[in-house]
């Protein structure tokens, strides 16, 4: 609980100020083998996962929810002003 009153102002900071910190969109990936049976030599065997930060997942969240609701005529606009 001691973080969300953080996480909401580096939101609000995001969607008043239309600005998405670089690092935010940065993100790990990591392969994971389809299925134990297949080659583990074969890099085709393999699907990527992409772990995104929990801060990016949440600005998309509120930005798709107020965009749903408010009728923002820019899908990944992140300003006040469009929601």
């Amino acid at each position: 609980m001691i973080l969300v009153p953080t996480i909401t102002n580096i939101v609000n900071f995001s969607l008043t100020s239309c600005q998405f910190h670089p690092i935010l969109k940065e993100s790990v990936i990591s392969p994971l083998l389809k299925k134990s049976t297949l080659d583990k030599d074969e890099l085709f065997n393999y699907r990527p996962i992409f772990n995104v930060s929990v801060i990016s997942n949440i600005i998309k969240l509120v930005v798709k929810s107020r965009d749903g609701t408010k009728g923002c005529p820019h899908s990944v606009a992140l300003c006040e002003r469009c929601g």
